[in-house]
């Protein structure tokens, strides 16, 4: 297996693990505020707003803002350890396992 090799399978599985719990955590978000707005779980007090519960709004510009924040980010920090894989020989670390 070359280093190449490595590499690519360690970007592919950051960013699957990123991507993934990215789309969750929306998705988690989205669920959230839907049912905030059908069954207004969060009440606040009377006495100091002027609205019984919390409105929530969907807004796709800040969905995808948050996606392309998160790609970069994931691809930033994928690069850290990749610099410390490259100075690795796989033959050696195999052979320390073994």
């Amino acid at each position: 297996m070359k280093k190449n090799d490595i590499k690519k399978i360690f970007i592919i599985y950051s960013y699957l693990i990123g991507l993934s719990a990215l789309c969750g955590g929306i998705l988690f978000a989205l669920l959230v505020i839907l049912l905030q707005n059908k069954l207004s779980f969060i009440k606040l007090s009377p006495e100091f707003y002027l609205v019984d519960t919390l409105p929530m709004h969907i807004f796709i510009f800040d969905i995808a803002l948050l996606l392309l924040g998160s790609i970069f980010l994931i691809g930033i920090f994928t690069n850290i350890p990749l610099r410390f894989i490259n100075s690795l020989s796989p033959v050696k670390i195999i052979n320390k396992q073994l």
